[in-house]
């Protein structure tokens, strides 16, 4: 019987997820954020594989030289999503700032 993701299920994942706080690492506003967590996890791969092509095999596993135009195309949409998550975020909390001192002017 092949294991479907019934909705069931998903309650099941969601209620794991959310008592797991080691999985999403936590913004500057104590947020749990994906786009960050990502980020970290991203960077500390390319960050390896530096590492481990500077010896160009550990035992009997090769490691693939390391190559920056290889690494660059992985770390761009994952830092530029991070980036793009930041900017909104900063935009959205702006535009909220404003509609609070609007209604503030009127309520006075």
């Amino acid at each position: 019987m092949a294991d479907v993701l019934t909705q069931e299920n998903a309650k099941k994942l969601q209620a794991v997820l959310a008592k797991a706080p080691w999985i999403w690492l936590r913004d500057e506003r104590g947020n749990k954020s994906a786009s960050l967590t990502l980020s970290i996890v991203a960077f500390s791969v390319v960050t390896l594989w530096l590492l481990l092509s500077i010896f160009g095999s550990i035992g009997p596993m090769k490691v693939t030289p390391f190559s920056a135009s290889d690494a660059m195309a992985f770390l761009v949409p994952v830092l530029s999503l991070y980036g793009w998550r930041r900017h909104t975020k900063s935009k959205d909390d702006q535009h909220k700032r404003e509609v609070d001192a609007l209604a503030a002017k009127q309520d006075a």
